[in-house]
């Protein structure tokens, strides 16, 4: 079996969590008090291990775009471990930084995940406009906003957005 990219990137974030939890639990003081001492260790457990992610994403080489986007990602995100792609599939119309990829263990659904400035409705119409030269595209409302869907020969495809990034999904039509 083949352990997935996304698997070997979330073993270690579990990891650091877990020890900088520990960790910070251990050095508790014991001059604080009932419910004040338990929300100031839990606070600056939450502080310290999101300052373990950014210094373990700066050692990883993740870029700067991802960071608000995508806080867990630790390791550069790489295209190529996106199953599905169509060849034809154009590369964002809109100023974005790739900066995550995910698939299902049986690679029936990967994700190319990305950052951007644009607005969800900038990144749908620009893909919209793209993808409608090769391909039909649906626009619609799935009571989580709008998302773009269609098919590429025998790939579905789908569009999702939210302020500051935009996720695509390929999967066997």
């Amino acid at each position: 079996m083949t352990v997935r990219p996304l698997h070997r990137r979330l073993l270690p974030l579990t990891g650091l969590l877990l020890a900088t939890a520990v960790s910070v639990s251990a050095c508790g003081s014991d001059e604080s008090s009932g419910s004040e001492s338990a929300a100031a260790s839990s606070s600056e457990s939450t502080d310290e291990a999101l300052d373990g992610l950014d210094e373990l994403a700066d050692s990883g080489g993740v870029p700067e775009e991802c960071r608000e986007a995508f806080p867990a990602e630790v390791v550069p995100a790489d295209i190529a471990d996106v199953s599905g792609i169509p060849a034809e599939w154009p590369e964002p119309p809109v100023d974005a930084t790739l900066c995550r990829t995910s698939s299902t263990m049986d690679d029936t659904l990967s994700i190319a995940g990305y950052a951007t400035a644009s607005s969800p409705a900038e990144v749908l119409d620009a893909y919209e406009s793209a993808l409608a030269e090769q391909w039909e595209v649906t626009r619609e409302d799935n009571g989580m906003g709008e998302v773009l869907t269609g098919t590429a020969g025998d790939v579905w495809f789908q569009v999702e957005t939210r302020d500051g990034a935009f996720d695509l999904s390929f999967a066997p039509a």
